[in-house]
């Protein structure tokens, strides 16, 4: 989901469906090759359904393997391509307009529900 988000705020006007459409790709092709490469990683260190000797460094390398992208952090934009500013900011900003609720819009009388109080209409 944050991979979307990040997308849906640096894609110019106009392409979002492509660009939906290559982080699809991406992502699939990634998920092939993770498989692939797990397998195979599997197959190298000689964990099988019996011996379980390398299953530890096969855990260790995996887990280690989701910090392989943290060093490529600074490729990602610091501003939208919707002209909003900084990501950073805008997030800032829609937050604290929404935390802003006048006295108005709160109700007097809350009104409590039950959890079984909503049936569906069928």
């Amino acid at each position: 989901m944050p991979v979307l988000v990040l997308s849906a705020r640096i894609c110019p006007p106009g392409v979002e469906a492509t660009l939906f459409a290559l982080l699809m790709s991406i992502v699939n092709l990634a998920g092939l090759l993770s498989h692939e490469f797990g397998a195979v990683l599997t197959h190298w260190l000689g964990v099988t359904d019996t011996n379980f000797d390398n299953l530890w460094l096969l855990v260790t390398v995996t887990n280690l393997s989701t910090l392989l992208p943290l060093p490529l952090l600074f490729l990602l934009p610091k501003t939208s391509s919707q002209g909003e500013g900084t990501i950073a900011s805008s997030q800032t900003l829609s937050t604290s307009q929404t935390a802003e609720i006048s006295p108005e819009v709160i109700s007097e009388n809350p009104v409590a529900l039950t959890i079984g109080a909503i049936e569906s209409e069928t």
